[in-house]
């Protein structure tokens, strides 16, 4: 079951274009324009099938991604009021619900999971390359000690 199932979501059947009413042999003639709108339509499909997919712990950049997409949308004559309405519905279920301090120290938690995890690789390849070195000045005292053996006992004897 998906989050967004949880306010009702057949919303690729409600997206509303101005153009729907116009004949649609103008938009042959108007190529360019056609090639917008469906490179249009696309994107807000695009949208819808991410919110579709939110979860519980979509971030609020995406929500905000999400809104200003949409509000661009808008702007351009298309009617995608009800996505905005199901995205605000959304987003205050996940930012203002009795779960929102759980999830943000979840979120928070993945966080520094994650810089930790990134920490000790960083670590790890630090320690093999302070290891290659050490092997490499072992090998330089290993046959340098020869040569101050010889003069060791040059001297000394």
């Amino acid at each position: 079951m998906q989050f967004s199932d949880l306010i009702g979501c057949p919303i690729t059947d409600q997206i509303e274009c101005p153009c729907m009413g116009m004949d649609h042999s103008m938009l042959t003639v108007h190529r360019s324009a056609s090639i917008f709108l469906s490179g249009m339509i696309g994107q807000i499909v695009r949208v819808v099938d991410e919110i579709k997919r939110c979860k519980i712990t979509t971030t609020k950049e995406d929500f905000d991604r999400w809104e200003k997409s949409l509000n661009s949308f808008e702007l351009l004559g298309m009617k995608v009021g009800f996505l905005r309405d199901k995205v605000h519905t959304l987003a205050t279920l996940v930012f203002e619900s009795e779960v929102a301090v759980d999830i943000k120290q979840y979120l928070e938690a993945r966080n520094q999971r994650k810089r930790a995890e990134n920490e000790i690789k960083k670590a790890a390849a630090k320690l093999k390359e302070l290891k290659g070195e050490a092997i490499k000045f072992a090998g330089i005292a290993g046959s340098l000690r020869h040569k101050v053996e010889k003069y060791e006992h040059k001297g000394g004897g």
